[in-house]
């Protein structure tokens, strides 16, 4: 016999981890997020269905819920629970995911920025500037921090195009500082710092961010 939950079995979870914990019961489904959030899904002591949207895993969260669903037609759970999930959570999913793209290029290249391979570099971020995914702007961002430090005069073009031609949010995370060092070959000067204290604020920056990750 099959068991209840799989009904919700194509629900979107948009990275959430569900938990099923009983049929129609006080508490049916928790849904958990690495931010904190949780979607909670429960039939009340009235036989009315509660969908809770909660900001966080705390009293605060508890005392004062992002939303509250209520209705009676059990045929009605999954449609309502995957719209909320999409509307609570679509935004943040895809800064999830490419913050998880972020993590993953910082694992398998490290913090060597010097010695990285400066030719699977130009592929990765050539590629991605094809066609920016949706708050892409920290993947892209590494991307030209090791262009920068592994790279040439030859890459400031492609460090210029995502500087310049992608978003604004993106434009914003890229040093202005890494074009004209590349340009003016590492010189400091009034406006520059040297590509060798570029290249150290650089590790620095990433060395503080493994650390973010690993406390998430």
């Amino acid at each position: 016999m099959a068991q209840w939950d799989n009904e919700f079995n194509d629900i979107d979870f948009y990275g959430g981890e569900a938990f099923f914990i009983m049929d129609d019961s006080q508490d049916m489904i928790e849904v958990r997020y690495r931010d904190g959030m949780i979607i909670d899904v429960g039939l009340d002591s009235d036989n009315i269905y509660n969908i809770t949207v909660l900001g966080s895993d705390d009293s605060e969260g508890t005392a004062s819920p992002l939303c509250v669903v209520k209705f009676t037609e059990r045929e009605k759970l999954h449609d309502k629970l995957q719209e909320l999930i999409v509307r609570f959570r679509e935004g943040i999913h895809e800064h999830d995911e490419n913050e998880s793209h972020t993590a993953e290029l910082l694992d398998k290249y490290g913090l060597d920025f010097i010695n990285v391979p400066a030719g699977e570099i130009r592929e990765l971020l050539t590629e991605e500037l094809k066609s920016p995914a949706e708050g892409s702007s920290e993947y892209i961002r590494l991307l030209c921090a090791y262009l920068f430090c592994a790279g040439g005069k030859e890459d400031a073009e492609l460090i210029r195009k995502a500087k310049y031609t992608t978003n604004m949010d993106i434009g914003a995370m890229i040093d202005k500082e890494w074009l004209t060092s590349l340009e003016n070959g590492g010189i400091a000067d009034d406006e520059t710092r040297s590509r060798d204290e570029l290249i150290a604020d650089i590790v620095m920056y990433y060395m503080d961010y493994e650390d973010r990750l690993q406390w998430d």
